[in-house]
């Protein structure tokens, strides 16, 4: 029901929040079925499906407990479930091991990590930490969880204005379709917890991956040791083929073998 774009009908938001507030552990008497008192939660899910494919649900806040008789008895449970994202969120349908209320990010993030790694923002280029900065040992893990996502010696120069990697630790990074400002990218985010950490472009010639992962200083940290013992390293996207290639296969597949 989450995963629906029918979630623009009240009903079916409606089916979402009660079933939001089942898997909370809220017991079935307490669970709201008015379309009126779950209005706030219903624009919350509309705007969050109008933008991207994660979904959002925030529990109702303290005007609504008065019109909601037993939610302080289960607030407790509806704190954890006060932000969900769902698998979608993820071309490989990945759901993340990692999860925290917004607070508890929050808590342990820098505001700009958080505006990067949990709001999907961007560095200003040219400033970041990491963006000329070129160890030859050691690698870099996630700024919200410390999955490691990049060896030192994934790292180049690609004179971009912000880190650039060639490859990733295996499965250690998922990527999601984005669509915002008017174009079609490929993100990346953190397989342990989905943490948004750049943009993945490819065919530029850079090195042989043909992949550079255009990557957030503040998404990432580094670490002075070897990745862990039996970690591999891998390209992110399909093997790259050159447009001409894809076009004479769409031919070739169009007229057959003729």
């Amino acid at each position: 029901v989450l995963a629906s774009r029918s979630l623009h009908s009240k009903p079916t938001a409606v089916m979402a929040l009660r079933l939001v507030l089942s898997l909370s552990g809220a017991a079935a008497s307490m669970v709201p079925t008015s379309t009126a008192a779950l209005r706030p939660a219903y624009k919350a899910l509309s705007r969050s499906m109008g933008s991207t494919h994660a979904i959002t649900v925030t529990y109702p806040g303290s005007a609504m407990q008065s019109r909601l008789p037993g939610f302080a008895a289960v607030a407790s449970q509806l704190r954890r479930a006060s932000t969900m994202t769902m698998k979608l969120e993820n071309d490989q349908g990945v759901e993340y091991k990692v999860t925290r209320t917004d607070e508890e990010w929050k808590k342990m993030l820098t505001p700009q990590q958080y505006n990067i790694l949990r709001q999907k923002g961007t560095e200003y280029p040219g400033t970041g930490e990491y963006d000329k900065y070129y160890p030859k040992e050691g690698h870099f893990v996630c700024a919200g969880c410390e999955q490691p996502l990049y060896s030192a010696a994934a790292k180049f120069d690609s004179g971009c204005g912000w880190p650039a990697f060639d490859k990733i630790v295996a499965d250690s990074v998922v990527t999601a379709t984005d669509k915002s400002l008017g174009m079609t990218r490929v993100e990346i985010l953190c397989a342990g917890c989905g943490g948004h950490l750049g943009h993945v472009f490819e065919g530029e010639g850079f090195t042989p991956t043909m992949e550079r992962h255009c990557v957030n200083s503040a998404s990432v940290k580094y670490v002075d040791s070897p990745l862990p013992d039996g970690a591999t390293e891998k390209k992110v996207l399909p093997p790259f083929k050159p447009p001409l290639e894809k076009a004479g296969n769409f031919l070739k597949n169009l007229l057959g073998d003729k």
